[in-house]
């Protein structure tokens, strides 16, 4: 009996991929300080949510997720967003297997398969399965190492230390279940057609009236446009669309499409005190927001309200905080930006 395979049958590069499961944890060392990641959902066919947390380092990414695919192995800031997905290691490839990216930042590497089976040490002993994966960046090349039994291991620079290295982890035992996940498009108590808020903005341009006013669904989905106006530039009307998924209030602009949304909000019965994700603006800014307290009291029109407190950073030094009620929605940005509520009719008369 033959043992080849039919040439016509599928090859499930996928094989001996094992890392992929809800319930996979991992510490790493970034630069001396520490970072714990784990695999938290399945948020679909053989993709999963990441969560990051650290107590000291506040640019890592919130959440990320994973998905694997024919043996390639890419991440995205977006679930959704088939063209944000970035290969980061091909599995079950040979050595010097190379492909193009383009990162979350618009920087475009060339990646390498330097080495398979390659022995890497942690801080829980020897990873002997370990893929060498060499990035050039312009001038700049680096190496980050990536096991099908164990995950992500770290990465460095040439001729310096690893700037991440993992020091533990477990494996979980969890099967995938391979289920689909599609979008909800429920609803939240304040998206009604006709809900209105002016908000006093303040940036270090001057100050302005910004009015954000629901005025239509998309078709028959539960997409909502927003107009936005500004008191002090009429002509300068832009719109938003605005959604739900799983709890999570998307927003995306002019230009863009449902896939490219961003999470602006998470109810916060879904959500606990470190839970943050990133979003990319239209312009091509990345910001990371990270939830920083599920209730704290703020005095609005309807009186003392409590809210979801989001801090919002970049890597340019922006920081702001955002407050939002489940019932009516944004009451305040304070910080880089800041946008004070003065008027809305968000279920109940305006004040």
């Amino acid at each position: 009996m033959s043992c080849k395979k039919d040439k016509d049958e599928a090859v499930d590069l996928n094989n001996g991929v094992v890392f992929l499961k809800v319930g996979t944890t991992y510490t790493y060392s970034y630069s001396g300080e520490t970072v714990t990641s784990a695999v938290e959902q399945e948020a679909g066919k053989d993709t999963f949510l990441i969560r990051n947390y650290s107590q000291t380092i506040d640019t890592i990414f919130p959440a990320v997720y994973y998905a694997l695919k024919d043996g390639n192995f890419s991440r995205s800031i977006r679930l959704r967003d088939p063209a944000s997905y970035v290969v980061v290691c091909k599995f079950n490839h040979p050595e010097g297997t190379t492909w193009n990216v383009t990162d979350e930042y618009g920087r475009a590497s060339v990646l390498t398969i330097d080495s398979v089976n390659t022995k890497v040490n942690t801080g829980k002993g020897w990873i002997t399965d370990a893929i060498k994966v060499r990035s050039v960046t312009g001038n700049n090349t680096s190496f980050s190492y990536y096991s099908p039994t164990v995950g992500f291991i770290g990465n460095g620079s040439v001729d310096t230390e690893a700037v991440i290295q993992l020091t533990d982890y477990s494996v979980s035992t969890t099967s995938p279940t391979g289920a689909s996940y599609p979008i909800t498009l429920g609803n939240f108590p304040f998206t009604k057609i006709g809900n209105e808020w002016t908000f006093e903005e303040t940036t270090a341009s001057g100050k302005d009236n910004v009015t954000k006013s629901i005025e239509n669904k998309i078709g028959k989905s539960n997409i909502y446009k927003v107009k936005v106006t500004r008191e002090f530039q009429p002509d300068l009307i832009t719109f938003e669309y605005w959604y739900e998924d799983h709890g999570r209030l998307m927003v995306y602009e002019d230009g863009e499409n449902a896939l490219q949304a961003d999470v602006v909000y998470i109810d916060e019965s879904l959500s606990k005190v470190g839970d943050g994700w990133v979003s990319k603006t239209k312009d091509g800014s990345i910001l990371l927001s990270r939830i920083s307290n599920l209730n704290v009291t703020q005095f609005t029109g309807w009186g003392n309200l409590p809210s979801e407190e989001i801090e919002i950073k970049n890597r340019e030094g922006l920081s702001a905080k955002d407050y939002w009620n489940k019932d009516k929605g944004n009451l305040l940005t304070t910080g880089g930006i800041n946008r004070v509520l003065v008027n809305s009719n968000a279920r109940i008369s305006k004040f």
